[in-house]
């Protein structure tokens, strides 16, 4: 093999592992604000999650977006003890889209965690269903979220003392790489077949 075919082979091979920039997602609760609907989607990099509000039991709550100043900014429950989460009801998310493209580690923020207040996280199956506890805290300090089990594509944030708000919740990671690069290993993958074929040729 020449020096000229050996180059692009290299070349091509670069191209084709290179490694590949994944698109982290992140999602802010309180906007939009003030009194919602009984469900609210939410966008990042193109991946929606919906967000419901449920009283223990299944009844249908409205949500709140609620932006006020401290850490009173976050998703509660229109119409509730400041329109926040209480231990009686809880918001849920779907997250069965950002689950199928983003199955890298997710992390959230509860907010408004005063002093003798906590939070409890659920597991469900099913919509409008609490489900499992999967963790608990009293801080508002952004935690990992425990792997779900599979088909475990709803989580839900319920009070576990007086009120609080879902603040914020992210992933790191994805298995779908951004368009740029996905364009530069078709190119790599492209160029290799072509060298492939002009190196039987001889």
């Amino acid at each position: 093999m020449n020096s000229k075919i050996f180059k692009t082979l290299l070349s091509g091979c670069v191209l084709a592992v290179a490694p590949c920039a994944w698109a982290s997602t992140s999602y802010v609760f309180n906007s939009p604000t003030g009194a919602l609907g009984h469900s609210q989607t939410y966008t990042s990099n193109g991946i929606t999650i919906t967000a419901y509000g449920f009283a223990n039991g299944g009844g249908s709550l409205d949500l709140f977006g609620k932006n006020d100043a401290g850490d009173e900014k976050g998703l509660g429950l229109n119409g509730t003890s400041d329109n926040e989460i209480l231990t009686t009801d809880f918001v849920q998310l779907d997250l069965t889209n950002l689950l199928a493209t983003h199955p890298g580690t997710i992390t959230m923020s509860i907010n408004s965690v005063q002093t003798g207040e906590g939070w409890n996280i659920y597991e469900s199956k099913t919509l409008a269903t609490l489900g499992t506890l999967l963790q608990s805290g009293t801080t508002e300090t952004p935690f990992t979220l425990n792997p779900l089990l599979s088909g475990y594509d709803f989580v839900s944030v319920q009070a576990s003392a007086f009120n609080v708000l879902l603040g914020t919740l992210a992933t790191q990671g994805s298995s779908v790489p951004e368009p740029g690069t996905a364009a530069i290993l078709g190119v790599g993958l492209l160029a290799l077949g072509s060298i492939a074929r002009r190196v039987r040729r001889g």
